[in-house]
């Protein structure tokens, strides 16, 4: 809070891609507190989140909460900044209910009074949804602290695309003859056209690739908005104007990408089955976070893995004089006792061939010491196929598997397991448990991530790496990859008392790409065959055992 206390600026957002990090926010903003400092604190949730009447129009003669909230906001505002310094996303809902007030827009109210305010990166980044109450100002008095800033670089990729699907658009034509079926089937027939031209740039199976953005498409999808205006102003009960909704925002957000359209953008067009997409695809996002921070008094990026400082200091778009801190790990490197597996082949090709090999190297290092444990993987279908084999060996020892989108309640159940004394647990990396959570002490003791993280084959990553002809496997696959990696293998020693093992799996860990990209509090402890693996491991226990006697 130091920087607030100069005076020159107003708030701090903190902001983070996951709610479990936002929620270790709050934790140290109460511990402030608590030490006698001052701070007011609000947490922003998703307007769809934080809704108290799911389902209605969000209009006030709808909606309880959105009816008169204006008179009722100033008269209530004080009392509600008296209760108290902290607005967590529960407390906001009581306050709502008790006031009858929207809670979304409750918590953006509150927050013009708080000294931090909590968010996700879009309410700052996003060019659509950012909060221009306060970054439109031209006063520059908010700073930023982006937490897993690693994770920025692709989530602005997606904040400065759009997609716009074609199937909306043929349904809203068919209402009729007025404008608004009229230009809804100029967009779908700008889509075919669109659809139906020779490729100038690349191509992949059924999609298409355009340096240049689709102005006959832009012509129609403005033609489209105005005329949905005066519709959507209407009152009216029909089915489909809910659909009209959706896709007017959608149009608008199309139409808002293509105004900063450049060389870092390329148009998509995605045919899969009967559905066609045209998706405006921000390549190189950096030019356009470059001017989001000027339009705050400071930023402050920090993650574990900003590593290579090159790659992610030039897509998240930083000055090139900014400082740059690397601090040592604040754990003795003797807590961890980090091993790599090079025998065993987990490409693509070679997964199914290893899968025994893996299997065994899974049951004998968890067998050096029972306890709990997380094996990540590259995909669901490579964890299913070892847990199927796992099963078949082991069937006495339960898995617990990560399945394919997991609720609130079961990504909670799932971590409420390591609770237990022994769990053996296949995730996924990249994934909810691969980053933002604590499983401290006898909860984990052991990682084993499995292969190097490399994101699947995609048009969206072929086209990063063409274009950056300079390292384009590496921006495109590698880095983001090994990102995923280090962000796994961190779950394993989180305070001074943890001690566990790190264990990498794939034959690519010997290259020197893979090494020079390792943390250097890293200390090899052992590599090469499971057996060699697992004689390192023996002696890091029988150490840990010496040392506790």
């Amino acid at each position: 809070m130091r920087v607030l206390s100069s005076g020159q600026h107003r708030r701090a957002f903190y902001l983070s891609a996951r709610t479990s990090t936002q929620a270790m926010a709050e934790r140290a903003a109460r511990d402030i507190s608590a030490a006698g400092a001052r701070v007011r604190v609000v947490t922003l949730t998703a307007k769809e989140t934080a809704c108290l009447s799911p389902g209605e129009p969000c209009h006030p003669d709808h909606c309880v909460y959105a009816r008169g909230y204006f008179d009722k906001v100033r008269e209530w505002m004080p009392d509600i900044l008296d209760r108290t310094d902290h607005f967590d996303r529960a407390t906001i809902e009581e306050l709502a209910r008790q006031y009858e007030l929207c809670p979304f827009e409750l918590s953006l109210d509150i927050a013009r009074h708080c000294d931090l305010v909590i968010s996700d990166y879009n309410y700052v980044f996003d060019p659509v949804v950012y909060l221009k109450r306060f970054f439109d100002t031209g006063l520059r008095d908010s700073v930023a602290l982006v937490d897993e800033a690693h994770n920025l670089v692709d989530r602005a990729r997606e904040m400065f695309s759009a997609v716009l699907a074609r199937q909306p658009f043929t349904e809203l034509g068919r209402l009729g003859a007025g404008a608004l079926a009229r230009t809804a089937r100029r967009v779908n027939r700008a889509v075919l056209d669109l659809n139906s031209q020779a490729t100038p740039a690349a191509s992949a199976e059924s999609s298409q690739v355009f340096l240049d953005r689709p102005e006959k498409l832009l012509k129609a999808l403005s033609a489209f908005v105005e005329a949905a205006e005066p519709v959507l102003r209407e009152e009216g009960g029909e089915s489909w104007r809910e659909r009209l909704l959706e896709t007017y925002f959608a149009a608008n957000r199309f139409i808002r990408m293509a105004e900063d359209y450049g060389e870092d953008y390329r148009t998509l067009v995605l045919k899969q089955r009967k559905s066609i997409e045209v998706k405006l695809y921000c390549v190189d996002p950096s030019q356009r976070l470059s001017a989001c921070h000027a339009r705050l008094g400071g930023l402050v990026c920090f993650s574990a893995t900003l590593s290579p400082r090159g790659y992610y200091g030039k897509l998240l778009g930083i000055d090139p004089s900014a400082p740059w801190y690397r601090l040592s790990s604040p754990f003795a490197p003797e807590n961890a006792c980090v091993v790599v597996a090079t025998d065993i082949d987990t490409s693509f090709r070679g997964r199914g061939s290893s899968v025994g090999q893996l299997v065994t190297l899974i049951n004998q290092l968890t067998r050096e010491k029972p306890g709990n444990y997380l094996v990540f993987f590259p995909s669901y279908d490579y964890l299913e196929m070892v847990a199927d084999t796992w099963q078949q060996l082991w069937p006495e020892i339960p898995l617990l598997l990560q399945a394919r989108g997991l609720s609130i309640e079961e990504r909670a159940e799932f971590l409420e397991a390591f609770d237990k004394t022994e769990c053996l647990g296949f995730a996924v990396m990249g994934g909810v448990f691969s980053e933002g959570i604590d499983l401290k002490g006898d909860r984990l003791i052991g990682v084993i991530v499995v292969g190097v993280g490399l994101p699947q084959l995609s048009l969206e990553r072929d086209l990063i790496r063409d274009h950056f002809p300079d390292g384009g496997f590496e921006y495109a696959y590698q880095y983001p990859g090994f990102t995923r990696v280090l962000q796994t293998a961190g779950r394993v020693i989180r305070d001074d008392s943890d001690r566990g093992v790190i264990c990498l799996v794939d034959r690519r860990y010997r290259e020197n790409r893979y090494r020079e990209l390792m943390p250097a509090h890293w200390r090899l402890n052992g590599e090469g065959s499971t057996d060699e693996i697992t004689r390192a491991v023996r002696d890091f226990w029988s150490d840990q055992n010496e040392t506790l006697h």
